[in-house]
């Protein structure tokens, strides 16, 4: 193959890998841009993140940093954040990455997500700190 045409598709395979590289830069979302999760101590990421639109099965959950624990997670279909429904009971726990999801269905606390607005509160504790807790709240829509 000539040298010429070598380079063409070495050209070539560099703006490929240029171009996925910028569609994910581009095309990502999630808690990042969300300055909240950023600021709030304790809290990696939010599932689902503000303002998205999920369908009504979707999983609400948070991810932690390791030296905190989730005491209570509240979902309520409103952001006046009137009501709501403890769903901690079912919360899921992944303990190697702090993670608690909660995933609406049969049995569970809450059987589906609310048509139109849903907010979740969650209140944390830092273990380092027993007793010191904090809430923080965010809202989404499911359909």
């Amino acid at each position: 193959m000539p040298t010429r045409s070598k380079l063409v598709i070495a050209g070539l395979a560099l703006a490929g890998v240029a171009l996925f590289v910028v569609a994910g830069v581009v095309g990502s979302s999630g808690d990042d841009d969300d300055d909240s999760v950023r600021r709030a101590e304790g809290i990696i990421s939010i599932r689902p993140s503000r303002g998205d639109e999920v369908l009504k099965q979707a999983a609400v959950g948070v991810q932690l940093e390791p030296t905190f624990r989730l005491v209570s997670m509240r979902v309520f279909d409103n952001p006046t954040l009137a009501g709501g429904v403890d769903v901690t009971a079912g919360v899921q726990e992944f303990e190697g990455l702090n993670d608690f999801l909660f995933t609406p269905g049969a049995g569970q606390p809450l059987e589906e997500l609310s048509a139109d607005d849903n907010c979740v509160v969650v209140v944390i504790e830092d273990i380092t700190r027993p007793g010191d807790l904090d809430e923080f709240d965010w809202c989404f829509t499911a359909s």
